[in-house]
């Protein structure tokens, strides 16, 4: 009888102990998880600020060894742009890394999340922007470079709208579409599938 009792108690230790390890197993679970999401988003940055220190040394190596005058603005502007995105690139990336100092996993999760969705959201927003910038450069160039080989002959006609202009704009329109489909995938890809993992971990986290 006692050898009964002590496997009673002993069967009910176990299962007592079993019980009480389990949320400090789930909660060990899930902080793997965050830190695995928020580890792919760094790298995700790191990877656009390669992209966009290449994209850099391109374009003012094409400011510098272009010919004409005109593409070299062109390219020089391209190449303000390209390294002022490198530095707001490694700032997110200082932000983020300062996020990994918090105590909390889901304070830390919330952060991440609010940093990462403002960055996707002004990406978008200057991309759309630059867009007519990118034509009004374009046009520029484009007038500079026809006045240089024909002085004579003047661009403003209306051979020269339907023969040239309306071609230009029809070009620009589906660029401008193109553009605005192919941002909204590349960001997808980026962070959004990311930024979905911290949602549901967020959730996750708030129905404990």
């Amino acid at each position: 009888m006692e050898l009964d009792a002590l496997k009673d108690q002993l069967k009910l230790g176990l299962e007592s102990n079993r019980f009480y390890q389990k949320p400090d197993l789930l909660q060990s679970a899930m902080l793997m998880k965050a830190e695995s999401v928020v580890k792919k988003i760094k790298q995700s940055v790191v990877a656009e600020t390669a992209l966009a220190i290449v994209a850099s040394v391109a374009f003012v190596y094409f400011a510098f060894a272009y010919p004409s005058f005109s593409f070299r603005m062109y390219f020089g502007a391209f190449s303000c742009i390209s390294i002022s995105f490198v530095f707001a690139l490694l700032a997110l990336r200082l932000k983020l890394h300062k996020l990994d100092s918090d105590l909390s996993v889901k304070q830390n999760l919330l952060d991440t999340q609010s940093v990462i969705k403002a960055y996707v959201r002004h990406y978008f927003r200057f991309c759309m922007i630059l867009l007519p910038v990118c034509l009004c450069m374009a046009v520029f160039v484009f007038l500079f470079e026809f006045n240089s080989v024909t002085p004579n002959q003047s661009i403003f006609t209306f051979y020269m709208f339907s023969h040239l202009w309306l071609p230009l704009i029809i070009c620009y329109f589906l660029f401008s579409l193109g553009m605005f489909f192919f941002t909204k995938l590349y960001l997808q890809k980026l962070y959004g599938e990311h930024l979905q993992l911290l949602e549901n971990l967020i959730q996750e986290l708030e129905n404990e």
